[in-house]
């Protein structure tokens, strides 16, 4: 059973990276890692979702370590800084937790 994850992991990289290829030779860009993840984005392979979570987990984290910022403060300035209510703030900070 691994071995055809790990089968499956190294077709979707080759076809993955092959796309990106293609798109940067039509678009005259450089590849970038920057321009990698835009692309990910952009071709749905990064969910909008997930893109939230792992962000307000890492700011958050962020904020109360290395701010020393108060737990509800850190929530109140994530809601406001990504335009978010603090209840999606502390619902992805929990459910983070739960994990």
């Amino acid at each position: 059973m691994t071995e055809n994850r790990k089968y499956i992991l190294d077709r979707f990289e080759a076809h993955i990276y092959e796309h990106y290829k293609a798109f940067c030779k039509r678009q005259n860009l450089p590849q970038s890692l920057s321009g990698f993840i835009t692309f990910l984005i952009d071709q749905e392979i990064v969910p909008h979702s997930s893109i939230k979570k792992y962000t307000v987990i890492h700011e958050y984290e962020n904020l109360t370590k290395n701010q020393k910022t108060q737990k509800t403060r850190a929530v109140f300035t994530l809601a406001d800084r990504f335009n978010i209510s603090e209840r999606s703030v502390w619902g992805i900070l929990k459910k983070d937790r739960n994990a």
